[in-house]
């Protein structure tokens, strides 16, 4: 992804009247503003959304009777600027008018740009031959980021500082070089809603110490985030012999990461001997804990095999992409990967050769018990989403019945109503992740909007369509920055108690029933994080959860955090 520069520069020196017009239009909808000093004659607006709209400069342009200059680059390709004075727009130009559809002659010939309006504005210390040169849609430096370049050299000569940056990116602490950061002002103020968060922080440390007073919160590991990139990412799986194995996914470190053993008493974990990369994306043992399937991301297209007894690396499968799943066969003969629409068989102990089955893009699979059947989820490829069928033993796939598809009109009628619908949000049914219940009697599937329980057998029959769910739960509609949001992207089955554990990004785990088809709660997660992964311990009486902080706010620094629940103790709270 490039960059996303969005600002809007006054002509002036007066920071009263435009702090006046920036407060006015915060209070009329959701944009805010960081607003810097005066420098060199201009005062400098960073709106919201990388202050990519128009919209937002003619506002600002209605309310401010002098000149100023709305500067935008888009993803590295685009630069365009909108010039406004009196109340209204005077000048426009864009270097791509056909960058999102083809535009007609005429909208080039208008956002062309008049280099001679600019050098005016400039106080006629610039050569409009100088900003035409800048301004020429065939010219170009030898840099791949012409936009860019074309934003930081008209800056320069309109003399505007800070113009390549945004709201966004100032609000993540990327400061260095911006010049009077520290008289920058946030529009609207921020006391009150800094004070409501710091409250907020201490009800979840509160909440948080007593959980694990209790005995019902067992570890919590929560990193530190970098100021700059992503919050590193805990990576972990059930250990069939007690607690769990942690691995931590840093990005943009290439050293390796300890392997940790998490499990009773939970003070410490305990020494593996051994470390993976820092590019970890899953982990999965064998069913008796022998076997350590790593699998990678981020630029390092492999899955590791470690032996855990004997301590050391069997082997490394090379792979096109991402792992996005890593599992065995019950028998612990065949190591399963999935990678860029590839299901791959590998012999964990090398005898045979490796084989690959073709499923459509996915991120999970489960194997029946009898050691035959696959079920994969497949979300996008040659059809549509659905849950491939496949004949292990045949080494092809049998059948991708499609997931349930909804009339999406009618939810919106039916939510309207204030009728409470389980599912329609989505058009269709997108699946996340599917496993078999230990018997094999029951598929579960996890799509956007909950889980789903099938009969096996109904699903192994069905053609082109999924049969109806024997059980159906639903997660939360939450509210998140770019709209409302409902995703599952993870289950955990807890066989022992005949349910399904899963969870949204509303911080709550919910259980259902496999029995009675009923939804409960099991948890509500202290901060309530977006939970994007939970899984449960090989005795059935512990459960991890990995919460991201921030992931759904504007402008929040996001943060990741590890736990351990005490299912025991949960249960009986309720």
């Amino acid at each position: 992804m490039g960059a996303f520069y969005g600002s809007v520069h006054v002509r002036s020196e007066d920071v009263v009247p435009v702090r006046q017009a920036l407060e006015e239009i915060a209070a009329a909808g959701r944009t805010r503003f960081l607003m810097g000093p005066p420098s060199g004659g201009w005062i400098g607006v960073y709106p919201s959304d990388h202050g990519q709209d128009p919209a937002v400069s003619a506002a600002i342009a209605e309310r401010i009777h002098a000149p100023l200059i709305h500067l935008v680059v888009h993803d590295d390709d685009v630069f365009a600027y909108v010039l406004y004075d009196a109340g209204g727009p005077i000048d426009e130009y864009d270097s791509h008018p056909d960058y999102f559809e083809t535009a007609p002659a005429t909208r080039w010939q208008e956002t062309a740009g008049r280099a001679e309006a600019l050098a005016t504005l400039a106080g006629g210390g610039c050569d409009p031959a100088e900003i035409e040169r800048t301004l020429d849609r065939d010219g170009s430096d030898g840099s791949p980021f012409r936009a860019t370049w074309q934003l930081a050299r008209l800056a320069k000569q309109l003399g505007i500082v800070n113009a390549e940056t945004s709201y966004e990116y100032l609000r993540a602490g990327e400061v260095r070089g911006i010049e009077g950061w520290k008289q920058f002002v946030h529009v609207p103020d921020l006391s009150d809603e800094k004070a409501a968060k710091r409250r907020a922080r201490a009800e979840v440390a509160a909440a948080t110490r007593r959980l694990q007073a209790e005995g019902t919160l067992l570890v919590v590991q929560k990193p530190a985030s970098p100021r700059v990139g992503l919050p590193p990412s805990p990576v972990f799986c059930a250990h069939p012999r007690g607690g769990f194995l942690l691995a931590w996914a840093v990005f943009g470190r290439p050293e390796d990461e300890p392997l940790q053993w998490w499990q009773p008493p939970w003070r410490a974990p305990s020494e593996t001997g051994l470390a993976v990369s820092s590019r970890v994306h899953r982990l999965q043992t064998s069913g008796s804990g022998r076997f350590l399937a790593v699998g990678h991301a981020s630029g390092e297209w492999s899955t590791a095999l470690f032996d855990l007894e004997e301590r050391r690396r069997m082997t490394t499968v090379p792979l096109s992409r991402a792992t996005t799943h890593v599992s065995f066969t019950p028998d612990e003969r065949t190591l399963i990967l999935r990678s860029e629409g590839e299901l791959h068989l590998v012999p964990v102990r090398g005898a045979g050769d490796a084989r690959r089955i073709s499923l459509g893009l996915g991120s999970s699979a489960g194997t029946h018990p009898d050691g035959r059947w696959l079920v994969a989820d497949v979300s996008a490829g040659s059809g549509p989403a659905g849950v491939a069928v496949v004949d292990l033993q045949a080494g092809r796939v049998v059948s991708v019945p499609s997931t349930r598809r909804h009339d999406l009109g009618a939810w919106m009628a039916a939510h309207a109503a204030g009728e409470e619908v389980e599912s329609g949000f989505h058009p269709q049914e997108v699946p996340r992740k599917v496993d078999f219940t230990p018997d094999g009697r029951l598929v579960v599937l996890a799509v956007q909007e909950g889980v789903r329980v099938y009969s096996w057998d109904a699903l192994r029959e069905a053609r082109s369509a999924l049969p109806p769910p024997l059980f159906s739960g639903g997660t939360a509609l939450v509210q998140g920055k770019t709209g409302w949001m409902r995703h599952t992207y993870d289950f955990a089955i807890d066989a022992g108690r005949g349910r399904v554990l899963f969870a949204g990004l509303d911080g709550v785990v919910r259980a259902l029933g496999f029995q009675t088809g009923e939804t409960t709660t099991v948890l509500e997660v202290p901060g309530a994080p977006a939970i994007l992964e939970l899984v449960l311990s090989g005795d059935g009486a512990t459960l991890a959860t990995c919460g991201h902080q921030g992931l759904l706010d504007r402008g929040a620094k996001r943060s990741s955090v590890w736990q351990v629940w005490s299912l025991d103790a949960l249960d009986a709270m309720r």
